[in-house]
């Protein structure tokens, strides 16, 4: 048995909403941490509400808000997309 199924919705075209933030966040703080590569470090946490849009965070840092914490690693780089989502580079 083999089936394709398509979908369509016509209706208007969806508008994504405006950038939260255009000014680059400061970190809120700093904390230790220890790294293999690194040894102990202080890095530094950043708010994610405070984020500006395309904001990039070169690693090592802290990234929180209330239901998350991401951790961007030595030689990573987290970028703040327009609609919030963390997209962290690899080998940066």
């Amino acid at each position: 048995i083999n089936l394709r199924v398509t979908a369509q919705l016509v209706g208007d075209d969806a508008t994504l909403p405006a950038p939260a933030n255009s000014n680059p966040a400061s970190p809120a703080g700093t904390l230790r941490a220890y790294f293999r590569e690194t040894g102990g470090i202080t890095m530094p946490r950043y708010e994610r509400a405070s984020l500006a849009t395309g904001q990039t965070i070169p690693g090592p840092a802290l990234v929180e808000d209330e239901w998350s914490t991401t951790l961007v690693h030595p030689g990573q780089r987290c970028h703040a997309d327009r609609l919030g989502n963390l997209l962290i580079e690899v080998g940066a």
